[in-house]
């Protein structure tokens, strides 16, 4: 990991109150623009779609995230098999 990059870890999981105000603020976008929501799985398990959100943003968005190859640090703060 480049260290001009900072660490994604678990302080991104935010309270269990911050993540059902998130997954409810995702599922009235998708909802505002006629989809439907399905929470997404990792492994089998509920991914914590604003630990998702926080890790990108901390690591500059989207683009920096796809453009400097960082969506392995990204899924390894999960914790995968």
């Amino acid at each position: 990991t480049p260290t001009s990059f900072p660490m994604v870890g678990d302080s991104d999981d935010g309270t269990p109150e911050e993540q059902a105000a998130f997954h409810k603020e995702v599922e009235r976008f998708y909802r505002e623009r006629g989809m439907d929501f399905k929470q997404p799985k990792f492994y089998g398990h509920p991914l914590n779609c604003l630990k998702l959100w926080r890790s990108v943003i901390r690591l500059g968005g989207y683009d920096k995230v796809t453009g400097s190859k960082l969506w392995r640090q990204v899924g390894e703060s999960f914790h995968p098999p």
